[in-house]
């Protein structure tokens, strides 16, 4: 495995992260939807031109979000779970606590740089340095060794000099 074919994994583990944490963002916020739904006043006088609701179809509406939400909330789960598990497989390569800190950190945690700089106490360019190193050395350990010439075939014969 490449050093950028490393790299796109754990980027695409870090996007299924992000996408999922969107995901129940959403969800939260459909739920306050649902908390903040507000049926028609009755006692007020009658409006006309405005489209009229009840309460059960405005929470029927939201209720079908929320399900909707739920369902891909569910599926995101069960593809960030593969990701992590794969990710989490190749991280267990790393001998150095601060790459693989750092590395679970980015792609795992999904947090951004300034954060992870700050909570590992390392300037940006240390912070980078250890990410491309961790990144190589995931790559050199993927990569599959080159086979070595078969020991078994002996040299040929030495020829005598007389």
């Amino acid at each position: 495995m490449t050093e950028q074919e490393v790299k796109l994994f754990f980027d695409k583990v870090r996007r299924c992260q992000n996408l999922y944490n969107s995901i129940v963002y959403e969800r939260d916020h459909i739920e306050e939807d649902l908390a903040a739904a507000k049926a028609i006043d009755y006692s007020k006088p009658h409006v006309s031109g405005g489209t009229s609701s009840d309460l059960a179809d405005v929470v029927m509406r939201i209720h079908a979000e929320k399900n909707d939400c739920v369902r891909e909330l569910t599926m995101r789960l069960w593809e960030l779970e593969c990701y992590k598990e794969d990710a989490i497989r190749l991280l267990r390569v790393l001998k150095n606590p601060d790459q693989e800190s750092l590395m679970i950190d980015r792609y795992l945690r999904g947090m951004s740089w300034k954060t992870i700089f700050k909570a590992h106490h390392i300037e940006r360019t240390e912070g980078f340095r250890r990410h491309q190193k961790a990144i190589r050395c995931i790559a050199e350990a993927l990569t599959p060794k080159p086979k070595e010439e078969q020991k078994d075939k002996k040299s040929p014969p030495k020829q005598s000099g007389d």
